[in-house]
């Protein structure tokens, strides 16, 4: 009895050490996915994002948490993202997107990927005030979010053009056919 009960000791400690380990990863790869980012911003003459806002964190977090089981724009309650802005109190914004990726087990992966994609792309470059990211990992596998608002400070470049639109939606087909390939890679690489 005196054996079982060690086993048991010695296996909560264990745990007890790897539950803030694995924190302290995803919070570290949190704190290289802002870096990242507002470096690319950086490099194109854009401002940075402020990644301070706790309640847009969680937000993101929480995200992180709900694509492991369900890999979508929407939540797996079958509402929109964008209601797990409301949800963690997010302040007032003008607009907000989301940025999703799987499998890339790096930060520098998993900027490479939504770099890679025009839409992800563009909402990393867009005109946000304020991101919040979220990590999360499942066995080998890991789920990153960013959320990005416009609390109203930041001027809204011009949207796009007829022309623009009209292409955007041509290429629709390609750009999931690219973004479904990429995750296929990603899942067998």
């Amino acid at each position: 009895m005196k054996k079982i009960l060690s086993i048991l000791t010695v296996l909560v400690l264990l745990l007890a050490l790897a539950v803030p380990a694995a924190a302290a990863r995803n919070d570290a790869f949190a704190a290289e996915i802002l870096r990242l980012t507002n470096a690319e911003r950086a490099s194109r003459g854009l401002p940075p994002l402020n990644g301070t806002n706790s309640n847009l964190n969680n937000a993101a977090q929480r995200r992180a948490q709900e694509i492991a089981t369900h890999f979508s724009h929407t939540r797996p309650n079958g509402t929109n993202w964008g209601t797990v802005l409301t949800q963690f109190n997010v302040p007032a914004f003008s607009f907000a997107g989301e940025n999703l990726a799987r499998s890339a087990a790096t930060p520098v992966q998993a900027m490479q990927v939504w770099m890679d994609s025009p839409g992800h792309r563009g909402n990393i470059l867009g005109s946000f005030t304020h991101i919040g990211i979220g990590v999360h990992r499942v066995g080998n596998t890991y789920h990153w979010v960013q959320l990005l608002i416009n609390d109203g400070t930041a001027p809204v470049e011009d949207g796009p053009t007829f022309f623009q639109q009209v292409l955007y939606w041509l290429t629709w087909p390609f750009r999931v056919f690219i973004d479904f390939w990429q995750l296929i890679t990603g899942l067998i690489g």
